[in-house]
């Protein structure tokens, strides 16, 4: 989302734009209502696990580290 500040054009990331880059989750309630192009960015997203933004930015999902359980855990 831009806003101006001190007459400088200033990009403030959404809910959705945190929480890809948190590693959260983010709940997008209608998402049926939403416009053709929203909901293409929706599917682009769900499908590369990256999202091209507006001010040239790439966002990807937080890195997580999956811990294997040892072979006496099984």
């Amino acid at each position: 989302q831009a806003s101006i500040i001190d007459g400088r054009i200033v990009y403030e990331d959404s809910p959705l734009i945190k929480a890809i880059k948190e590693g959260s989750v983010a709940v997008i309630d209608e998402a049926d209502k939403a416009p053709t192009n929203v909901t293409g960015i929706l599917k682009s997203l769900i499908e590369s696990g990256s999202l091209f933004l507006s001010d040239g930015r790439r966002v990807y999902p937080k890195e997580t580290t999956e811990i294997s359980p040892s072979p006496s855990d099984l």
